[in-house]
């Protein structure tokens, strides 16, 4: 059996640029353990959802906030899905294939 990919790269529709470099794609590799555990961590302490989800997407993708918060929305909706897929098998789609 061929081994299931841990990531998935992601061209982005509209590039960014932070810090003087370009950001054409992202890597999005799958939530472990840890992941999952931080999340519902800062849940617990009462943390906004949307800083819960900009930390899990930072570090899913290994990328600071600055580059999230010039992502267009359209891309960081489709990273979003991306990372639902990977933890709900029910909505796996075509969203990661770019």
């Amino acid at each position: 059996m061929a081994a299931k990919s841990t990531s998935i790269s992601v061209n982005l529709d509209y590039p960014v640029t932070v810090a003087g470099a370009e950001v054409s794609f992202l890597t999005v590799r799958r939530p472990k353990g840890r992941d999952v555990f931080r999340f519902q961590d800062a849940e617990a302490k009462g943390v906004s959802e949307s800083q819960r989800t900009k930390q899990m997407l930072c570090d899913l993708c290994e990328v600071g906030p600055e580059v999230l918060d010039e992502l267009d929305a359209s891309d960081l909706n489709r990273l979003g899905e991306i990372v639902g897929s990977f933890t709900n098998p029910q909505s796996k789609s075509s969203a990661g294939q770019s």
